[in-house]
């Protein structure tokens, strides 16, 4: 029986001289089944320098013989299906934070009610690895 549990690791880096905030993680375990790689750049906003866009990259792989193609598409399906879930929990901490980081903030600063948009999805993958699914 498949454990329930996806244990992942995550890679990030932040540039303070671009403002940028890169992020990839990929699934440990059920490898022999499929692997899932993320990416996400969250950048700033160069027309709304108070706004931060993010692009969510995402590749899908599988070597099981006669079956690749339709576990690809399963685990596709799902990341696409898990994204609302992924954003509703985004949007919550990134709304905590700047509840909690209010008083800080000056009274000639504004903040726009929607600062964090996301980007489409690109399908230009950024590692060596050929692609078989892209997000």
């Amino acid at each position: 029986h498949m454990a329930r549990a996806v244990y992942i690791l995550e890679d990030s880096i932040v540039d303070p001289q671009t403002n940028t905030f890169i992020t990839k993680t990929w699934n440990l375990n059920h490898n022999t089944l499929m692997t899932v790689v993320e990416r996400c750049l969250f950048q700033e906003d160069i027309c709304r320098p108070s706004w931060t866009k993010l692009r969510r990259e995402a590749w899908i792989f599988s070597n099981v013989y006669g079956l690749a193609r339709p576990i690809q598409e399963f685990g596709l399906a799902r990341f696409k299906s898990n994204q609302t879930k992924a954003m509703r929990g985004l949007e919550f901490a990134l709304t905590r934070i700047q509840t909690e980081a209010s008083p800080h903030f000056h009274d000639d600063q504004e903040e726009p009610p929607d600062k964090h948009k996301p980007l489409p999805p690109q399908t230009t993958p950024t590692s060596s690895h050929t692609p078989r699914q892209c997000v």
